[in-house]
């Protein structure tokens, strides 16, 4: 039977030009979408998030673009790398864990291209396909009528789902919990737990990427990053995790929403519109509308962009990160630290030198200080200055001249604690080998390093209230 419908096949390929173009097409979108798929799942992992997810995806909704592709980041797929260090911190299928992948698609392929062999053969070679180009969207429009965006949804990792409570009720208070993110079973999804690593429960379910927690200031509400919809939008829920709801349908990408202190605004970065570069945007917290940038990378470079908001305690000015391009090696050019008004008027840059610096920097409680991380990937540390950006010092970490990847871990995405004495943060042992991204906990000068998430754990960057 099989031997009848192949050879059948042969002579309807060889008769009919029309069907083996068919097949051919069939064929390559079938691949560029499983690359595409692999490609934005690599992209989540690696600190690609400051370009669209699913940079094949992108560049095909956005021609201007000029993601650089690289054969050695996965084995019979092409894998694409955006122009920034930034990183949402969920794990994906190493080089091995691809071939599965692919060879697990092979017999919906056959399927496929039978079935589109036949269809389009029946339908005749006449139909056009209908034109697509890349949107032009003002920010208005990008509010009003937002274009569609494709997002691939990572593969599953080996990673199982850490034992927790399902949560159901009751909102904790200020200072009682850190929330974060975890990949796991192929998803993503929040947890939450007491900062001595008890308690842990788990808010958000289902397929997936829920991410970017960040608490409002009286700590009832969770705003997170999801894409639920398609693409990347903010949500938002109770602390205990009920009454999810998606806040803005922008249609771009939007991650790492921060909530402004009297709770009417909420910050986030993203790619929004026809603006090409992450920017830093405001909308309106109970509504999600009235989108606003407040950075522009419109005169600088193509790698140009401006990432991870943190409104000041007293809601005056956001701390960012901006960097100003992008290298060979997809490593942000003069990656640094800066802050603004809350109106985007005097931005300016607080730290200075080569060492990058990356997610996510978080005021103090008291105004009077920022953590950040910085450091060459893998060799992070986090660090602390005052608010003008003087007297920075190292408070965990590597340090510059130990080997690169660091043995300790690679230290990023500090939160303070509401009172100021401690600073949680992710430690990151992937590039020493280790599946584990698990939360610590240590007091504010760097003492007393302990770790609160179970083992392994891949978590994403904390959020503390």
């Amino acid at each position: 039977m099989a031997l009848a419908v192949a050879g059948g096949l042969g002579v309807l390929i060889t008769t009919f030009p029309e069907i083996k173009l068919a097949m051919n097409v069939a064929s390559s979108v079938y691949f560029l979408y499983l690359a595409s798929q692999i490609a934005g799942a690599k992209a989540l992992e690696r600190r690609d998030v400051s370009r669209p997810l699913g940079l094949l995806q992108a560049a095909v909704f956005h021609p201007t673009m000029e993601p650089a592709v690289r054969s050695d980041q996965a084995s019979a797929s092409v894998m694409v790398t955006s122009g920034t260090r930034t990183r949402l911190s969920v794990s994906l299928p190493s080089r091995k864990d691809t071939r599965p992948m692919l060879r697990s698609h092979l017999t919906p392929l056959r399927a496929l291209l039978a079935i589109a062999t036949i269809a389009l053969a029946a339908c005749g070679s006449g139909a056009k396909p209908a034109a697509t180009g890349a949107p032009d969207a003002t920010l208005a429009a990008a509010a009003s009528s937002p274009a569609a965006s494709l997002v691939a949804t990572p593969a599953a990792t080996s990673i199982a789902s850490p034992a927790a409570t399902i949560a159901t009720g009751g909102v904790p208070g200020p200072g009682q919990r850190i929330a974060f993110g975890v990949r796991a079973d192929g998803t993503s999804n929040i947890f939450s737990q007491l900062p001595d690593g008890t308690d842990l429960r788990q808010l958000t379910t289902g397929a997936g990427n829920h991410l970017c927690a960040a608490f409002s200031p009286d700590a009832h509400v969770i705003a997170y990053c999801a894409d639920g919809s398609g693409a990347f939008e903010i949500w938002t829920m109770q602390a205990d995790g009920t009454k999810q709801a998606q806040l803005t349908k922008l249609g771009g990408r939007a991650l790492f929403p921060d909530i402004s202190p009297d709770g009417t605004m909420i910050a986030f970065a993203g790619t929004e519109g026809s603006d090409p570069n992450t920017e830093v945007y405001v909308v309106d917290a109970a509504t999600g509308t009235g989108l606003v940038a407040l950075t522009s990378c419109a005169n600088g470079k193509a790698g140009c962009a401006n990432d991870y908001p943190a409104w000041s305690p007293d809601g005056k000015e956001i701390v960012f990160v901006h960097q100003d391009d992008v290298d060979a090696n997809e490593s942000g050019i003069n990656q640094q630290v800066w802050v603004m008004n809350a109106d985007g008027s005097h931005a300016h840059a607080l730290t200075t030198g080569p060492e990058p610096k990356d997610q996510l920097p978080d005021w103090s409680p008291d105004g009077t200080s920022i953590a950040y991380a910085s450091g060459k990937l893998d060799n992070e540390g986090i660090w602390v200055m005052r608010a003008d950006g003087s007297k920075p010092r190292q408070i965990s970490g590597c340090v510059a001249g130990d080997a690169t990847p660091c043995a300790a871990g690679n230290d990023f995405g500090p939160a303070w604690s509401p009172d100021g004495r401690s600073i949680a943060f992710l430690r990151d042992y992937a590039a020493i080998g280790k599946d584990d991204r698990p939360i610590f906990v240590m007091h504010a000068d760097g003492t007393d390093q302990r770790r609160v998430s179970p083992d392994p754990m891949l978590a994403a960057v904390p959020a503390w209230r």
